[in-house]
């Protein structure tokens, strides 16, 4: 987990090894992600905004379980 400049997603966890990225939000709910790059990982963790980079890099483009 780490500080996010979000007031929606409140965590981000990830599994390297499963390429694995569950996202936590501040209404409770979670998604976790499958086939996710790592680099998309960093990049998720680097954004100005992880709101907006989760909803135009992530959402609809990885699997959820």
């Amino acid at each position: 987990m780490s500080d996010l400049n979000s007031a929606a997603i409140t965590g981000i966890s990830y599994q390297e090894e499963k390429q694995e990225l569950t996202v936590m939000f501040a209404n409770g709910r979670a998604f976790t992600h499958i086939g996710v790059p790592g680099a998309t990982y960093e990049a998720f963790m680097a954004a100005e905004r992880a709101s907006d980079f989760y909803m135009t890099h992530i959402r609809d483009r990885f699997t959820k379980v």
